[in-house]
């Protein structure tokens, strides 16, 4: 997650694209172009001070008019007065320092996209440097997706001019690593699309040349590698009057001669990855050495190996089974696979959703991944066919959970840890694991609290550990325990041991154990420790970031990771990544049965749930108010009293989307099965996560559960709950599963308990999304008719970005059927709200529509230049899916405009656009678009490929498409 919150002013630049300034999240005012070059001058020198004639020189060029220096001097007193609004004309200014006769800005760290970006591509080198090509590709796309467009926008001067150039150069430079680490991962298939248009753009380029002959040859399509070399060197003869350099030619004849090797995988096994998810092993391990053997005899066989280790809470199955992983992990080169199936929560891992990640940790790309369990397990076994992965099962609940996720096929092993016997399961060997005999105990009780502390009281700890049950889980917060506590005696701790066993004598010896060793743990917190372990217990989520846990507490940050760290250093709570925690589900049950006393606030789950909510609620409407420019939507959402995560721009609030997402997931089904819980909290959480475009596999599940909280939202009398939740969840159906049948009918209810009195923001979107169903339908007057409808509500809330994204969507639906007039009218309402508000997303939108409207009539020029700059404004907010649209509009008119090899790389990015999301409706076009470009170039076989999968796709999505691609399909094979 990347999260910033206010620093000490608050101040954000941008200079990668339009130079912009906000404080926290509220957009600054910097005024005309000389102005804004002054601070992107200054910024760019990275608090370094800049004379006031080399400044004038920057701006106003060599030979400025006499005024310019004083030009110079109130520009800057205009910035000051804008960077430091509160600043008094007597105090010196802070940010923007007189220093000499010149200035100097000192941006606080991270606060320049442009810093951010280097660091990030500094980051990258190193990590390829060490050998960790997947985190330098990560770091170094990270680094590019800091662009917002061209750099410094349209900042005039000479120096903004070379430093634009620069920029350009260096982000061209990066492009070529990423490509090049792309190409070092075995994804040739992925980088064609992107290295033909570079290479387009950059013919004389010969590195970008070189990568792309790579990609080409390494996709099996050797004739065109050989087709770019001869290209190139006809260009650089007549241009230039010189010969490819060395590494060019010495390429080229490394693929006539046979040397360079091309992969024989295609497809998605392409982009197959080693992925290795094995938690930490645990350096003190120790006995279980017989059974260690037994389970590795069993994984390395050569037949396709499943074992299954079985015993009761605390016993050690998890510490066990992730060091025998670990043991036999290099037999095993393709990879680790590992999934914590929270068997005993009250919301164990369903298989759908652990297969998504599987799948995703395996190359797959997002649109690849079905949305049918079956279909991903299906797939999930392709993908590990003829591969040795080991895949690690944790604390699974039954065999019903963990059949589909077993692999299939031989040099594969699965390592299943469960609380109960696993029957059902044929090919299986289960082995129970019991507690540690005394001497494996001893030992480990000695290795926690040192040799020299133990010896000195040996015979005193052995009753320790007998008082533990020998369960492993027990001696080491025993032993903990003690090791915190410098002062204690082994003896104390025996015999605090002791007395909470005698008071637990009813249970079984292990359970009794385990009670009494969390007992001793707790018993011995300070109030703020206890009342921490108490109330985080609360939300059951896989993870809880340390801002969440501030905010259940009330406290800072800094206060709640101190005392988190110290749980995690007692052995009561578990840190899984840094600023993240989760507990062992025993310590989870134990600290939910603990009554609280007053200290706690009072506090029932309701309402600890309903802070969790709050502060997802309020980093949510940070979200939207930063993706949505213009959007009135986070006053239509309860109030909040957290100010939650605030973003420094689009590409770390996806980042923090992507994460957290599996975490609002569980939210949502708490809230539906906690009495009295804040269910208009949690809706009010889905409806503005819905109007975020964020599409993911976890949309199965997420639409399941918004159903799920719809029904008890009715069931409680909560009509406006209700109608949020269905609303959310019909969002989530139609625009990214594609279901517009179960759509509708989730928005209808909505609609009908909406009309009757409620919020009219939530109704205006709610009719927002059912035009969009009669769209994707081809019923194009229902749709108009119900976007005119949405349209006026919009307008009469002041929602400007409702009403600008309605006006973009309703252009495409009059164009679709050549009403070209009213889709030109449409779209220009829709691209000057965007341009007025700053919406980059939905002035993509609507100038590629505006684009398509051009070329329908007859002005080519005009098409091309709305449709270029429609994708570079699509690259430049971070969103992929509509970059796929995009790039399906302009690969249309590269064919309608008789230039089929531009058409075929566009229409292959787009698709690999669009794979990369779960926008299936879209992902067929840009199949259906492709196959007609292949056939059209010849390529018959590639053709029949794209037709079949868009048919396919069409079909499972029962759109009217589907009978058109299996027409273009069927007159391919016929």
């Amino acid at each position: 997650m990347e999260e910033t919150g206010a620093q000490s002013t608050g101040l954000r630049f941008a200079v990668l694209g339009p130079v912009r300034a906000w404080r926290g999240d509220e957009p600054l005012d910097l005024g005309g172009p000389q102005r804004q070059a002054v601070l992107a001058m200054l910024l760019l020198r990275k608090g370094r001070p800049v004379g006031a004639q080399e400044l004038v020189d920057a701006v106003w060029g060599e030979d400025p008019a006499p005024s310019a220096l004083g030009a110079l001097r109130n520009q800057v007193l205009s910035l000051r007065r804008v960077l430091e609004p509160e600043r008094r004309a007597r105090d010196r200014p802070s940010v923007l320092r007189s220093v000499g006769d010149g200035y100097a800005l000192t941006p606080e760290p991270g606060a320049v996209d442009w810093a951010v970006a280097e660091a990030g591509a500094a980051a990258a080198v190193l990590a390829r440097r060490a050998g960790d090509l997947v985190l330098a590709r990560a770091e170094l796309a990270a680094a590019l997706d800091s662009w917002s467009g061209e750099p410094l926008g349209s900042v005039p001067g000479p120096g903004a001019e070379i430093e634009r150039i620069r920029l350009i150069q260096c982000r061209l430079g990066w492009q070529e690593d990423l490509l090049d680490l792309d190409l070092s991962l075995g994804r040739h298939g992925e980088a064609v699309p992107e290295l033909m248009r570079l290479a387009a753009e950059h013919p004389l380029r010969e590195r970008l040349q070189g990568l792309l002959m790579t990609a080409l040859y390494g996709a099996g399509r050797q004739a065109e590698a050989l087709e770019v070399y001869t290209r190139t060197r006809q260009v650089l003869v007549q241009e230039l009057g010189v010969e490819p350099e060395r590494e060019l030619s010495a390429l080229h004849h490394r693929l006539l001669s046979g040397e360079l090797t091309a992969p024989q995988v295609t497809g998605a096994a392409s982009r197959a990855v080693r992925p290795a998810q094995l938690p930490a092993d645990i350096g003190d391990f120790t006995g279980r050495v017989d059974l260690i053997e037994q389970i590795i005899d069993v994984l390395v066989s050569d037949s396709m190996a499943a074992c299954a280790v079985a015993g009761m809470g605390g016993v050690g199955k998890t510490t066990l089974a992730v060091h025998v992983a670990h043991r036999v992990r290099e037999r095993f080169p393709d990879g680790q696979l590992y999934a914590n199936l929270r068997g005993m929560d009250e919301h164990p891992a369903l298989p759908g959703e652990v297969l998504g990640g599987f799948l995703r940790a395996l190359g797959c790309q997002e649109g690849e991944i079905p949305r049918d369990t079956e279909q991903r397990a299906a797939l999930y076994r392709s993908h590990l066919a003829g591969q040795r992965v080991v895949v690690l099962l944790d604390n699974a609940k039954d065999a019903a959970q963990i059949r589909q996720l077993m692999p299939g096929t031989p040099g594969c092993s699965a390592l299943v840890t469960s609380r109960v016997l696993l029957s059902g399961l044929s090919g299986v060997r289960v082995l129970p694991l019991e507690v540690l005999d005394p001497t494996e105990a001893l030992d480990l009780f000695t290795r926690v609290v040192g040799r020299e502390r133990a010896d000195a009281e040996r015979e005193v700890c052995r009753a320790v550990v007998a008082a533990c049950g020998f369960l492993p889980l027990a001696v080491r917060i025993v032993g903990a325990r003690l090791a915190s506590r410098g002062g204690w005696s082994v003896a104390s701790v025996l015999a605090r041991l002791s007395d909470e066993r005698r008071r637990l004598d009813e249970l079984r010896a292990g359970d009794a154990a385990v009670e009494a060793t969390f007992r001793l743990g707790y018993g011995q917190l300070d109030a703020e420790q206890a009342r921490v372990f108490r109330l985080l217990a609360v939300p059951d989520v896989p993870g809880l970031p340390v801002e969440v846990a501030a905010a259940v507490l009330e406290c800072s940050r800094e206060r709640a990771d101190e005392v988190c760290e110290s749980l995690v250093d007692l052995g009561l709570l578990q840190c899984t990544a840094s600023g993240r925690y989760r507990y062992h589900d025993l310590m989870r049950l134990f600290a939910l049965r603990q009554p609280g006393p007053d200290t706690d606030g009072g506090q029932e789950p309701d309402q600890v749930l309903a802070r969790v909510l709050d502060f997802y609620l309020a980093s949510a409407k940070n979200l939207v108010g930063l993706r949505n420019r213009g959007t009135m939507l986070p006053v239509h959402l309860s109030r909040t009293r957290s100010a939650g995560v605030v973003f420094t721009d689009a590409v770390a609030a996806q980042r923090w989307l992507d994460s957290e997402r599996p975490t609002v997931t569980a939210l949502y089904a708490q809230a539906a099965t906690t009495p009295a819980a804040p269910l208009g909290l949690a809706a009010d959480l889905a409806w503005a996560l819905a109007e975020t475009f964020d599409a993911s596999t976890m949309a199965l599940d997420v639409a399941r559960r918004l159903g799920i909280l719809a029904e008890v939202a009715a069931s409680a009398g909560q009509p406006m709950a209700e109608a949020r939740a269905r609303v959310a969840c019909g969002s989530v159906l139609l625009l990214e599963l594609g279901e517009r049948g179960r759509a509708r009918e989730q928005l209808s209810d909505a609609v009908t308990l909406l009309e009757s009195g409620g919020d009219p923001r939530l109704l205006a979107w709610a009719v927002h999304v059912l035009a969009t169903v009669d769209q994707f339908q081809g019923d194009t007057d229902a749709s108009v008719e119900r976007f005119d409808v949405a349209i006026t509500l919009y307008r009469r809330l002041g929602e400007r970005w409702g009403e600008a994204l309605a006006l973009a969507t309703l252009s495409k639906t009059y164009s679709d059927v050549d009403r070209l007039a009213d889709a030109e009218r449409a779209a220009r309402g829709a691209l000057e709200i965007a341009e007025a508000t700053g919406d980059r997303a939905v002035e993509a939108f609507a100038t590629q529509e505006l684009g398509w409207i051009a070329w329908c009539q007859g002005d080519r020029q005009r098409a091309f230049e709305k449709a270029t700059r429609a994708l570079r404004l699509a690259r430049g907010n971070g969103r992929r899916m509509q970059e796929g649209w995009s790039l399906i509009r302009l690969a249309r008119l590269h064919l309608a405009d008789g230039d089929p090899v531009r058409a075929e790389s566009t229409a292959a990015e787009a698709v690999q656009a669009l794979t990369e999301t779960a926008d299936h409706t879209h992902r067929g076009n840009a199949l259906l678009l492709h196959g007609i470009v292949l056939q059209r170039l010849g390529r018959l076989d590639d053709a029949r490929e794209r037709y079949a999968s868009a048919t396919e796709l069409y079909t499972r999505l029962e759109l009217p498409a589907a009978a058109r691609a299996r027409e273009l399909l069927d007159e391919l094979t016929g």
